[in-house]
């Protein structure tokens, strides 16, 4: 079963050739749309008011990137945002959960940097 609208578009022959379009142009617009693009619907926050979210899933099912995007789309919301990432260490927490692959600002993406992660705590 297809459950990320990537997945869900390439199923049909028009959308299918739609993508391959868009593949072959500048996707950068829609790079940093996770939540639309990859995210399966059990990834993405629950809706309402919440204190905790648990996410309680086996390895490989993205908890990682789940709460990475989930934390990057509150700081781009508001930039005055007291977020504390926990790990095992500072250096774990930044390795895995800043820059990690699946981390807010991976080194991958093009133009984070190191700008925006400078204050991360030692």
């Amino acid at each position: 079963m297809a459950e990320t609208l990537f997945e869900r578009l390439a199923q049909d022959e028009d959308q299918a050739a739609l993508l391959r379009w868009l593949l072959n142009g500048d996707l950068s617009a829609l790079n940093g749309d996770w939540a639309t693009w990859n995210a399966r619907a059990a990834q993405l926050p629950p809706p309402g008011h919440w204190r905790l979210w648990l996410m309680l899933a086996g390895r490989g099912f993205g908890k990682t990137r789940a709460g990475a995007e989930w934390v990057r789309a509150i700081a781009e919301r508001d930039g005055a945002a007291r977020i504390a990432l926990v790990g095992a260490s500072p250096a774990e927490a930044r390795s895995v959960m800043v820059e990690g692959r699946a981390g807010c600002f991976p080194s991958r993406r093009a133009g984070t940097g190191r700008n925006g992660i400078r204050r991360c705590a030692s």
